[in-house]
């Protein structure tokens, strides 16, 4: 029962770490894309 209570937690804070990543390269995006369209 804790296992899988572990496994869910690891895949929980990987999927935040991708959602993070994914937020700033949006970013990183948007930087380089405004000044493009301005």
């Amino acid at each position: 029962m804790s296992s899988i209570k572990e496994r869910k937690e690891v895949s929980l804070s990987q999927n935040t770490i991708a959602l993070k990543g994914f937020v700033l390269s949006l970013q990183l995006v948007m930087v380089e894309a405004i000044p493009a369209l301005t």
